[in-house]
């Protein structure tokens, strides 16, 4: 009786056993998958970054030739201002002079 006993106590330490290790397996098995999907993570992160970063030089750099092309734009309207106070002056001392000759 006491033998047949140990072979039941066995045969459950066996089957806990058994059931232990394929739950530390499975266990192994969700670590893993885990890490895989936070390297997944990482590198799409770090993508993103970089997207983002060109993204930022790009919008840096179209900013900039905003600017640049708004300042050359004042500069032109100041030519032209100018260019238009000249023409204006001219017609008037014209017309003073047309005054002149017709008293």
């Amino acid at each position: 009786k006491a033998v047949e006993m140990l072979k039941k106590l066995k045969a459950a330490i066996q089957q806990k056993s058994a059931e232990l290790e394929a739950s530390s397996a499975k266990a192994e098995s969700n670590i893993a998958e885990i890490k895989s999907k936070h390297e997944e993570l990482e590198k799409e992160k770090t993508s993103m970054a970089e997207a983002l970063d060109a993204k930022t030089k790009e919008l840096s750099a179209l900013l900039q030739s905003t600017e640049n092309t708004k300042a050359d734009y004042k500069t032109e309207l100041e030519k032209r201002e100018q260019e238009y106070e000249q023409k204006l002056n001219d017609i008037d001392t014209k017309l003073k002079e047309r005054e002149v000759e017709l008293n």
